[in-house]
């Protein structure tokens, strides 16, 4: 599969209580002890591994379905995981996220950047408005 930057989302991988987790916990702050994608992330440095990156794999009955893909001593290793907690440990640890093409393509929502949609809409507003005499040379 071949994974490249896209400028799409996912609309809702992940189900409300789980996305809003890893934002609760950075809101709170430290904890006495650590919660569940911190202990995964702790274990994943106790065994020596690393998350190299997380792939939203596909779509199936609404549900979505996605890898969590480590390496260690060179080796890669691909675990099963629901795409909330592989996500949650991958902001943790700062690795990337992919989603496969066709999941975007059942499911992607275009990012629109704000500035660029002003200003197409600045020059539109200055097509609608020119006239031929404003380029005339005094």
């Amino acid at each position: 599969m071949k994974l490249e930057p896209v400028t799409e989302v996912v609309n809702n991988p992940c189900g409300q209580l789980a996305r809003r987790l890893p934002s609760r916990s950075r809101r709170e702050g430290p904890q006495q002890r650590p919660l569940t994608h911190d202990l995964l992330k702790l274990s994943v440095e106790a065994l020596e591994a690393e998350v190299r990156r997380v792939v939203v794999t596909e779509m199936r009955d609404g549900i979505y379905y996605a890898d969590l893909v480590l390496t260690r001593e060179g080796e890669e290793i691909t675990v099963s995981s629901r795409p909330s907690d592989a996500i949650a440990l991958a902001a943790r640890t700062g690795s990337p996220i992919f989603v496969a093409p066709q999941v975007l393509e059942e499911s992607g929502v275009e990012i629109r950047d704000e500035e660029e949609e002003d200003e197409v809409a600045r020059f539109r507003n200055f097509l609608d408005s020119v006239k031929p005499e404003d380029f005339e040379s005094a």
